[in-house]
Order: structure tokens, then sequence, then C-alpha cells
């Protein structure tokens, strides 16, 4: 039977805790997330595609409501409130994205 290796919080609920033990007395392994192995380089190019295509997103929008300010685009008041809730959600991503990034030892892209 192949070992496997459970990574579980010493804070987990009780039934993740009693299957972690169970499974170590089965000769599996048990650690605490502190030994957690980093995040793969898979995982940071996943994450610097999303997060370039966000970007994207965002110079996009931002180039749009400069349209509107400079009286290039006809004003349509909704429109851009829609645009600017639409900026505001889009940086809340790329904020948490940055987080995640910075999680998994690379520094986010500015």
């Amino acid at each position: 039977m192949a070992c496997v290796t459970l990574y579980a919080s010493t804070q987990a609920c009780a039934p993740v805790l009693e299957l972690a033990l169970r499974l170590r007395a089965q000769g599996h392994q048990l650690r605490s997330l502190v030994y957690l192995p980093t995040p793969q380089p898979v995982r940071a190019a996943s994450l610097r595609l999303e997060q370039a295509a966000l970007q994207q997103i965002e110079r996009t929008i931002c180039w749009v409501l400069s349209q509107y300010a400079e009286g290039r685009r006809l004003p349509d008041a909704a429109r851009e409130a829609d645009l600017r809730d639409d900026l505001a959600v889009t940086r809340w991503q790329l904020s948490q994205l940055a987080d995640k990034l910075r999680a998994a030892g690379e520094a986010p892209t500015p």
C-alpha cells in the first residue's frame, strides 16, 4: 500500500483529526500545515496568466472611462457607473491575486 502524507491543522474539526489519526495508525504520514510544501512553479505561472488577463481588463476599463471623461464617447451615466463598479471589482481581484502570488513566494507585477 502506498504511503500517503496528510497535512492537517491541529485546530481542525474533530472528524478530520479522527480521520488523520486513523490514517497515521495505518502507517501513513501525518504532518502539520507548517510543513506543507510550497506551491509548484506551474501554480505561479497560472496565477501570472490570470494576473495578466485582469490587468488587461483593468487597462481597457480605464481607457473607456478616459474616453468618457475626454468627451470622445457620448455620455452614458449608467454605463460609466457600471464600468467604475467593474473597475473596483477588477482591482480587488488583482489585490487578492497579489496576495496569492506573495504566498507562493512570487513578487506580483505592478
